[in-house]
């Protein structure tokens, strides 16, 4: 365990600590379709090759709706407001 990303280990972070509400949404997604795949008895490469295609697919069109979503958390204490436009 660690072995992809042995800097965040060290520092015991999950890729999940950065990653923007949409990244999230898609990693359940692709975990849920892998476990049914898995299932099914699909080879890993086909797993890994639909899965991937699945991901950038489903990044990209939820990046496209909403732009706050697809921010990444840089910080714990980052935190984005938005500005209500009816005030000014």
């Amino acid at each position: 365990m660690g072995e992809e990303n042995p800097d965040r280990a060290k520092r015991n972070e999950n890729i999940r600590d950065s990653a923007s509400i949409n990244e999230l949404n898609v990693l359940a997604n692709v975990q849920s379709y892998n476990a049914e795949m898995m299932s099914d008895g699909d080879s890993k490469q086909d797993r890994f090759n639909k899965l991937r295609q699945m991901a950038t697919r489903q990044l990209e069109a939820l990046d496209q709706r909403d732009f706050l979503k697809s921010i990444k958390r840089s910080a714990p204490d980052t935190y984005l407001v938005e500005h209500d436009k009816e005030k000014d």
